[in-house]
């Protein structure tokens, strides 16, 4: 007697197949990233601090729990560069010729490997980075970090002039606008909030879950926080390291005690941060302070822009992209599951 397969049995195999798809490109991608969720889609803004309400995200969105760092950018740059002719502008000499720059090249070196961290440089976060070269990045992350050198002048931004830019739609990958930078810095959706200066419930003032500004950081021998614990970032060039006064620290060492609600590191201190709002027709937005910055920098109430080809040492970025798609692969399997057995007999048994 033939019968038909269960359905349930048959689609399985077919969930599990997308599932994979839909992980490929994080499976075998070069440069990876940690997550964070930021939820609670179509918040109200924060209060007004003189320069506009901010913070308000309809959707849900995925952040990087931290800075681009120099490790990630070196893989980039050994695919999409390895020769190290820098064709497309894609490395700044500033990253390996400054004592505070993470990445050197040698163009003597094989190919795919011209790129390499300094010692102690990899866990640090990127900078002298200009909003152009993170737009090519996010370019490269949208098309699959193609391996031969391609995939940088478009994708999510078609690269022109750092001005005319604007977000494709549909785009998985890309540089979080200030609302949404915003959000996943200062936001709170609980409702134990004592409130900010003017009372608000919902946002904190600093970017570590805290309405007191943050313990300035001090660091170890390679540059990681040493006095690590709640409400500590790296900011007033206090954390003294490899014969700096001030300088970048390890991402992340602030500790858990120091994190956002959502569970970001440094969008306070460390580096100023790229944001995608165009400010004024001809500068782009960034937030958070940096290393050398006032305590004044990393509150909610301070707003920066900058030239989209601004570098310096103290300016980096994070990327932020859509929520997981294996996460409404897997609820719909689920319901598939929960589907009553059935038996169908066939036409000709």
């Amino acid at each position: 007697m033939n019968t038909i397969p269960n359905t349930r049995v048959l689609l399985v195999p077919f969930v599990i197949a997308c599932v994979m798809i839909s992980n490929e490109g994080r499976l075998s991608a070069t440069v990876t990233f940690d997550w964070v969720t930021v939820g609670n889609p179509g918040n109200v803004p924060d209060q007004d601090y003189g320069n506009g309400k901010y913070g308000s995200v309809e959707k849900s969105f995925r952040i990087s729990k931290y800075n681009v760092t120099n490790d990630q950018f070196r893989e980039y740059l050994n695919i999409v560069d390895p020769d190290g002719l820098n064709l497309n502008s894609v490395y700044n000499h500033h990253m390996g010729s400054s004592s505070r720059g993470g990445i050197a090249r040698d163009r003597t070196a094989p190919s795919g490997q011209v790129y390499s961290t300094k010692p102690n440089m990899g866990n640090k976060p990127l900078n002298f980075v200009s909003y152009v070269v993170a737009m090519k990045f996010v370019n490269w992350l949208e098309n699959g970090q193609p391996t031969d050198g391609s995939g940088t002048l478009s994708g999510v931004y078609q690269i022109n002039d750092g001005i005319s830019e604007s977000r494709a739609p549909g785009s998985r990958f890309f540089i979080p606008n200030e609302n949404e930078w915003y959000k996943a810095a200062y936001y709170d959706s609980r409702n134990s909030l004592q409130g900010g200066p003017l009372g608000d419930d919902n946002y904190w003032l600093y970017p570590t879950a805290s309405d007191s500004g943050p313990t300035t950081a001090t660091a170890n021998a390679t540059g990681d926080i040493d006095n690590p614990g709640l409400n500590v970032a790296n900011f007033a060039s206090t954390a003294d390291w490899n014969g700096h006064i001030g300088n970048l620290t390890t991402v992340g060492t602030a500790g858990a005690d120091s994190a956002s609600f959502f569970g970001t590191f440094d969008q306070g201190g460390n580096t100023w941060e790229w944001n995608e709002t165009l400010v004024d027709s001809t500068f782009r937005g960034m937030r958070g302070g940096s290393w050398n910055s006032t305590l004044a920098h990393l509150a909610a109430s301070s707003r920066f822009k900058r030239s989209p080809t601004q570098i310096g040492n103290n300016i980096g970025f994070r990327i932020a992209s859509v929520p997981e798609p294996n996460t409404i692969l897997l609820a719909g399997f689920a319901i598939l599951l929960s589907l009553p057995k059935r038996t169908v007999r066939s036409a000709w048994s």
